[in-house]
């Protein structure tokens, strides 16, 4: 296999875990972000999608932020606009995704108050030479995010349209936990597939694969419509009812 080379941007920084994204360059990466966020109120949501290589990246990200003097608040397996949402609350957030990447990929996402970072934050979090220091050890805290909670308070402010039929595809990924029951407690019916965990049966970007499992399902139970997701439950296609 002909290396890699690891893409750092706005977006995140992706590579293919074990031969570009190390372990050591998941923990220098992590501690570099961690040097910029006492002065933000030292703490860090952490989630993570389900790729094979996310649990440990997850425990490098952590010990890292938690040297810098950083509480992490760890989500575990959470889709990426939840972290985002979390880390209004609390300043700062880390996703361990490489989104809709193939599976031997993955990387970090850092999320400062509930946005991606700027330009101009990603060069100083990167040419920064002398990491800040911190006295004390960061706490390691596992919380539920109250996200669906919250969207489902703004869906009863607002006319819902008639309930109707939906299959969901996760895929596998971040989205297998949230999907389902967001859907249920809206009132709608729903149908799903690959709503396990860490279970992947197709490819993890929808936008490329042809989702035959999905349109199956659609049409043969003559749903309305489907919905399936990336691995971090960003990225999303919809299916009409005639698949």
């Amino acid at each position: 296999m002909s290396k890699v080379s690891m893409k750092i941007s706005v977006s995140g920084i992706r590579g293919v875990y074990g031969q570009d994204l190390t372990i050591n360059e998941v923990y220098r990466l992590s501690r570099l972000f961690g040097s910029g966020l006492l002065d933000l109120g030292g703490k860090c949501v952490l989630g993570r999608d389900t790729r094979p290589s996310s649990h440990i990246i997850a425990r490098v990200v952590e010990s890292a932020l938690m040297a810098q003097g950083i509480d992490v608040y760890n989500i575990d397996i959470a889709p990426t606009p939840v972290v985002f949402r979390e880390a209004r609350k609390y300043h700062a957030g880390c996703v361990i995704t490489a989104s809709h990447n193939p599976l031997d990929w993955n990387g970090l996402k850092f999320v400062i108050n509930g946005r991606g970072l700027y330009e101009n934050e990603l060069d100083i979090m990167l040419d920064r030479a002398v990491e800040q220091q911190s006295n004390n050890f960061g706490r390691s805290v596992s919380f539920f995010s109250s996200y669906i909670n919250e969207l489902l308070e703004l869906a009863q402010s607002i006319q819902m349209a008639e309930k109707i039929k939906i299959g969901l595809d996760p895929g596998g990924g971040a989205a297998c936990q949230y999907s389902n029951i967001l859907f249920r407690n809206l009132g709608y019916r729903v149908a799903s597939i690959n709503d396990t965990a860490g279970i992947h049966t197709r490819n993890p970007d929808p936008t490329v694969d042809d989702l035959r499992e999905l349109r199956a399902l659609v049409r043969c139970n003559s749903l309305d419509l489907g919905l399936a997701l990336d691995l971090d439950g960003d990225r999303l296609v919809v299916i009409d009812k005639t698949g």
